[in-house]
């Protein structure tokens, strides 16, 4: 068994959200250190926002992916 590339990059981008991950997304703060940690209400918003990408031909790859690696809250979030 494999997983859809595809979905295993979206799963991969909302891990990252919701890790803070500094490279990808962060923002400068200025006059000050050169990142900033989003805010729990700015990481909802973004790992919404990669749910509402869900359609009806992609959300059975997205759920078995997400079940394959064991990232159970995402699985559960798309069931």
């Amino acid at each position: 068994m494999n997983c859809n590339s595809d979905a295993f990059y979206w799963l991969i981008d909302i891990v990252k959200i919701q890790t803070n991950y500094a490279v990808e997304f962060t923002r400068p703060i200025p006059d000050g250190p050169s990142i900033e940690e989003m805010s729990p209400r700015e990481k909802e918003f973004r790992i919404n926002e990669k749910f509402f990408e869900i359609t009806n031909e992609n959300c059975l790859n997205k759920l078995v992916t997400s079940h394959f690696l064991q990232i159970k809250w995402i699985y559960e979030q798309i069931w």
